[in-house]
């Protein structure tokens, strides 16, 4: 996918979370209730597209930690941890973290694979859409993708976990 359309989802995706936010604050709800309502996780979601979209690109490296080379985990580690939410270093760790999602999966969301091993040993996070975030060692870098179009991870997903 080419730069440009990536940037083009990525603000679609904000356009969409940003009106329902919005709209949440034109509706005549008492400010105790927002939080009920998603609204905290809205703009969570906000910030977490903001995060990821400079980071597309980067070039993958297992085992990777720095702006030279990210591997998956390394990559969703930066991320939260930018949202202040602290994931440990390997996608196995991460997968102990957050409440379990098997079915209708939300922004934020942490997807997990086994692909090398049989315990998660990918992860990625999901944008919204059927499109995903990821430190991809098949394209090399961090890219956003649909989460479909990937036969070889749609065949090893696990589950996913919320952690916002």
């Amino acid at each position: 996918m080419r730069t440009k359309s990536i940037k083009k989802l990525l603000v679609n995706m904000f356009s969409k979370v940003l009106f329902t936010y919005v709209i949440s604050m034109l509706l005549p709800i008492p400010s105790h209730a927002f939080e009920l309502h998603g609204i905290q996780r809205e703009e969570m979601v906000i910030r977490m597209y903001r995060i990821i979209q400079p980071l597309i690109g980067i070039p993958y490296k297992f085992g990777g930690t720095s702006l030279n080379g990210l591997d998956c985990s390394a990559f969703t580690m930066v991320v939260f941890d930018n949202l202040g939410i602290p994931l440990p270093r390997t996608a196995r760790e991460q997968a102990m973290y957050g409440k379990l999602e098997l079915h209708r999966l939300r922004p934020g969301d942490l997807i997990f694979f086994h692909t090398y091993a049989p315990y998660p040993s990918h992860v990625g996070i999901y944008l919204g859409d059927g499109y995903m975030a990821e430190a991809s060692s098949k394209y090399g870098k961090v890219v956003v993708v649909p989460v479909l179009s990937q036969e070889f991870l749609v065949k090893r997903f696990l589950f996913a976990k919320r952690l916002f």
